[in-house]
């Protein structure tokens, strides 16, 4: 057994016997983990803190044959703020998930970690809970390797309008579109995309979009996940965190 310290990010929880907890954590340099939070579940253990969600936290862990143990945790943030507020948490949720589906174990997941962890912070300090949630997930498209086309058709031509191909994941130029399965939006989605896409941490709480803009954004993003990370409509994770946004 060796001890081994780690930036984590809980994602989420759940109980395992009849003390302890079993924490599913992202760690900036390692990926998706499952640590045993041993007496999580007793009021004011140890691990208790560490293992509420979303808590941002350097911990150390014991990596024995068959699981991860947290040893000990030093709380960084616990992002109280959000909790207090219904959408925001439920944006929280949100991200969350896809930040689980997306990371593998043991691998290296640093900027998606980075991204994570500064969008509990535009959470937690008043950003707009759906344009939090499109900016992680254009950020997530981007580190994982399936951005958007924004400007150009994979083939090279302007994009002159807004069609998003089914067939290959992304927008496509007329010419591209033809024999596709195809969906259309406003032309004007393209400037609200960039503004996403070219904007800092520091400018998200500023951005303001329109209601109409806002539901296409979610409905172009819910699309392009699905077809890349291939949720399925049945998936009893995300597919119940997709649909908490209209509630």
């Amino acid at each position: 057994m060796r001890n081994q310290k780690l930036e984590t990010i809980t994602l989420s929880r759940r109980p395992f016997r009849e003390k302890d907890i079993l924490v599913t954590a992202l760690a900036k340099h390692s990926g998706r983990l499952t640590l045993l939070a041993r007496g999580a579940q007793k009021p004011g253990g140890a691990l208790a803190g560490v293992s509420e969600p979303f808590v941002y936290a350097r911990v150390m862990i014991a990596r024995p044959k068959d699981i991860s143990v947290l040893v000990s945790a030093d709380i960084r943030e616990s992002f109280t703020g959000l909790k207090a507020d219904l959408p925001a948490i439920g944006a929280a949720y949100h991200i969350a998930a896809l930040a689980d589906r997306a990371s593998l174990q043991w691998e290296d997941s640093e900027r998606l970690f980075l991204n994570l962890l500064s969008c509990l912070y535009l959470l937690e300090s008043g950003g707009d809970p759906d344009i939090v949630r499109r900016f992680f997930e254009l950020r997530l498209c981007s580190w994982a390797g399936y951005s958007l086309n924004l400007t150009h058709c994979p083939c090279g031509r302007p994009l002159g309008q807004a069609v998003y191909s089914l067939d290959a994941g992304y927008f496509v130029c007329e010419e591209c579109a033809k024999g596709d399965a195809l969906t259309a939006f406003p032309q004007a989605l393209f400037s609200y995309l960039l503004a996403l896409e070219e904007c800092q941490e520091s400018g998200v709480r500023r951005l303001s979009f329109p209601p109409k803009a806002l539901a296409d954004l979610k409905r172009l993003m819910e699309t392009h996940l699905l077809i890349h990370m291939q949720i399925k409509a049945e998936d009893p994770g995300l597919a119940e965190v997709f649909a908490k946004q209209d509630r």
